[in-house]
């Protein structure tokens, strides 16, 4: 239980940096545009539907596994969310499509669910 909750800690306290950072990042340059953004790299997993937050949480510990298992050990766990409403892992960002679909591409070859998507904040 105390792992449980400290993980949980962990992982509010990583959204946090992340979301100061990006908006740090956007208010240093407000001429910013989409351009300046990558690529996503996502490793996919089964979808959400109706599951409580606990059931949640064993979609995306199977996803990990599952990625971990493929020989990705990520030092930071950055999940997405977006329409299709399934578990999201980011595996790296990219500047440009060619590079990460190249690099899903090679994932997929090891038995990895992938997706390319516009980095977005």
């Amino acid at each position: 239980m105390r792992m449980d909750i400290e993980r949980e800690a962990k992982y509010l306290e990583a959204s946090i940096r992340r979301l100061i950072s990006a908006v740090r990042r956007r208010y240093a340059r407000p001429e910013e545009t989409e351009q300046d953004y990558g690529w996503w790299v996502l490793a996919c997993g089964e979808p959400f539907g109706d599951a409580a937050l606990a059931e949640r949480d064993v979609l995306r510990d199977r996803l990990r596994a599952e990625v971990e298992q493929a020989g990705i050990m990520l030092p930071e766990l950055i999940w997405v969310w977006d329409e299709d409403d399934c578990v999201q892992l980011v595996i790296t960002t990219l500047p440009t499509q060619d590079r990460a679909e190249r690099v899903a591409e090679r994932l997929r070859a090891k038995g990895l669910r992938m997706r390319v998507a516009r980095e977005r904040f």
